[in-house]
Parts: C-alpha cells; structure tokens; sequence
C-alpha cells in the first residue's frame, strides 16, 4: 500500500518531531555567539542569523525525508535524523558567513 503524504503535513511532522534538534542548534549558535565574545554585533543580525539557519535547516530537513530511502528508522530516540544533518552544516556555515569567528 503506497500513501501519499502533503507537503503542508511533511513539513508539520518534521517541525513537531525535529523541535528538539531545531531548539538545540539555536542553543548552541548563541553559546557561539558569546563565545567568540560578539555580543556587541547588531541584534538583529544575530536574529536574521537564527532565523536563516532554522529556515533552512527545517527547508533541507523535508527534502531529505522526502527522498528518504533507507531502510532504517529515522528517529534515535527523540532525535529526528535528517534534522541533524543540516543542522549541523547550516549552524557552521552561517556562523562563518555572518562574521562570527574565533579570534
């Protein structure tokens, strides 16, 4: 039996089951803003910084389990896997693009 799923619940589904993966790059992204000691930046580029790597993450997140086709659970324990990929790669890479670096 083959179900076919809409975009609009995909994308519920991943922001419900990869809230945790989300919430904890946005932890680890202010961590690194005052770290690298750039708490004078403008505040809202920090939020545009935030809000671009959540955007796409979560945008990277639906396309990798739209074409998902391991045959393995996509959940470790309450972490959604295809969350954490871009998560990880977008958190770097956006610190790098915004100008947050260590001295």
């Amino acid at each position: 039996m083959n179900t076919e799923i809409s975009i609009f619940e995909l994308s519920t589904l991943t922001l419900y089951l990869g809230s945790i993966v989300y919430f904890l790059g946005i932890i680890i992204q202010i961590v690194a803003i005052f770290h690298y000691k750039h708490i004078h930046k403008n505040a809202i580029k920090i939020a545009a910084l935030i809000l671009l790597t959540l955007a796409f993450s979560i945008f990277f997140s639906i396309l990798i389990l739209k074409v998902w086709v391991f045959n393995f659970d996509i959940m470790f324990g309450p972490i959604l896997l295809p969350a954490v990929i871009p998560e990880i790669i977008f958190v770097i890479l956006f610190l790098r693009i915004f100008g947050f670096k260590s001295a």
